[in-house]
């Protein structure tokens, strides 16, 4: 795999890593060997521990002394207190989206919205999940905050790969789609009670992450041990 040579490269594999972390290829757990990385990607060792604090100071690996660097589990309380972050700072986005709603914003917002319904209509979980997450980054962007933004990107971040991981009940699907239509319809109106605005996304969110906890709590024990062999 062939890297760009300058001072985006230690962004460039913490991207990489990053991805095959979200995509289930680097389990929870597992061992990311230096070596075997550096052979991968075709970097030295440098930039490639440049790239692994990145991913550390983000929460999806952590180092161990003497050990190395590990997919990070995170635990249940982890998952409860980015909840409650997430509940707050996505109730602000929807409500400043709303205020600063424009028609492009609202054609964007359609387009992930129908490719939701029909990854619904044809059970198919993976596109549901991809446009849900689409739909959500142009909602976040419409905001105009980059700091909220970018909050709300890493914190998505880790609930995406937990979400992969343990995979939601798909009757969770329909009671999402109902609740972004719903949504949708209420961004579409800039005379639309924004309490109300804020009260369907707030639910759905909170929704979300009960859904998420109950699956880590049933499937915690079948996680990989890490493997702490050189």
């Amino acid at each position: 795999m062939s890297l760009l040579l300058t001072n985006t490269l230690v962004p460039q594999l913490a991207g990489l890593i990053e991805d095959m972390i979200l995509d289930g290829t680097f389990k929870v757990g597992s061992k990311l060997k230096e070596s075997d990385l550096e052979e991968k990607f075709g970097t030295s060792r440098t930039p490639l521990r440049e790239a692994l604090r990145l991913l550390e100071s983000q929460g999806l690996i952590e180092t161990i002394p003497r050990k190395g660097s590990f997919v990070k589990k995170i635990d249940i309380q982890e998952i409860s207190d980015i909840s409650e972050i997430r509940i707050t700072l996505e109730t602000l986005a929807v409500k400043l989206a709303h205020q600063r709603m424009t028609p492009e914003g609202l054609k964007k917002l359609k387009k992930e919205l129908d490719g939701m319904e029909n990854a619904w209509r044809t059970q198919n979980a993976k596109d549901f999940m991809e446009f849900h997450e689409k739909y959500h980054s142009t909602l976040i962007s419409l905001t105009g905050n980059s700091w909220l933004e970018k909050e709300l990107y890493n914190l998505r971040k880790i609930m995406r790969w937990h979400r992969f991981y343990y995979q939601y009940h798909a009757a969770n699907f329909e009671y999402s789609l109902k609740s972004h239509q719903e949504q949708y319809k209420l961004l579409s109106d800039p005379l639309s009670d924004e309490e109300v605005l804020c009260q369907i996304d707030a639910k759905t969110t909170r929704r979300g992450c009960e859904l998420l906890l109950e699956h880590i709590k049933k499937t915690e024990q079948s996680l990989p041990e890490k493997d702490c062999s050189d």
